[in-house]
């Protein structure tokens, strides 16, 4: 699913994503205590895998790209707390599945991605009118489903992990707003795709869940705050689980986690960290 805060309204916004058999086109947002569907005029078609981010200069949800199961898509459609707009830029990226997407200095960053033959390494911003594709002197491989998120403190896009068909990637790489940077990491979660990514404003630091290395599923949270990353011991924890919608719930200063899956099997569970521990906050879920 995609998932993102809106801040210009103060609630976590939810779209889409897959319960097994049925692709969905559900628009959900979440105020701290409860899930509540909206019914908006207009909706973009049902998908997974998209990419979301909430573009703070314009005050909406930004939604492109992913898959309805059997087509890759390349629309960009935005949400502004009523209803999605179809977008119509003239320049945009191409098809893709589970692009990556996040909100820095003005625009939204998307990278990567699957267009069912290539795994993508390119980079793009959205201004609210168009898409423009960067030229990095270096960029990460190519990959689909690693995790991006923006860390404000040190004013770096971070990105970790992803899969290009045969390797997971454990590596982590840094965009400064003209060029990607690999870390040179001590420590880091192993290789992983279908992370749950986001940066906790309040304590300063990109916080990662879970996630899926062909074999096994996780339910470890590591942090980073622009060093090496560090595993935490919270008392309490989701269980395994990859392809989780996460979000910075900046209005209750805590990170909400939503659903997943573990094989076959698609979790409707919400949780919030709150820089220590995982509380489990269940209510009527998507």
């Amino acid at each position: 699913m995609g998932m993102a805060y809106d801040a210009a309204r103060g609630e976590v916004v939810l779209f889409g994503g897959a319960d097994g058999p049925h692709v969905l086109g559900d628009t959900w947002t979440w105020d701290g205590g409860a899930w509540t569907q909206a019914n908006p005029v207009a909706s973009p078609p049902s998908r997974y895998g998209m990419g979301m981010a909430y573009d703070a200069a314009r005050h909406e949800v930004v939604i492109f790209g992913g898959t309805n199961e059997t087509t890759f898509l390349n629309d960009t459609w935005t949400w502004d707390g009523t209803t999605w707009t179809h977008e119509n830029p003239p320049v945009f990226p191409s098809t893709r599945f589970a692009p990556r997407m996040t909100y820095a200095a003005g625009r939204v960053v998307l990278f990567a991605g699957y267009d069912g033959v290539s795994f993508l390494q390119d980079t793009w911003t959205w201004d609210g009118s168009t898409w423009t594709e960067h030229a990095p002197d270096t960029s990460p491989p190519g990959r689909r489903s690693g995790g991006l998120a923006y860390d404000r403190a040190r004013k770096e896009i971070v990105l970790f992990g992803g899969w290009n068909g045969f390797e997971f990637f454990r590596d982590t790489w840094t965009l400064d707003g003209s060029a990607w940077t690999k870390d040179a990491m001590t420590t880091s979660p192993s290789g992983r795709r279908d992370v749950g990514i986001a940066y906790d404003a309040s304590r300063k630091e990109v916080l990662l869940f879970g996630g899926y290395d062909g074999i096994d599923f996780f339910r470890d949270t590591w942090t980073r705050d622009g060093g090496a990353w560090r595993e935490e011991a919270p008392a309490t924890s989701p269980s395994k689980r990859s392809s989780m919608g996460m979000a910075y719930d900046a209005a209750r200063a805590e990170v909400v986690l939503f659903g997943g899956s573990i094989g076959a099997t698609t979790l409707d569970d919400t949780w919030t960290w709150d820089g220590t521990t995982w509380t489990r906050r269940d209510s009527e879920t998507p």
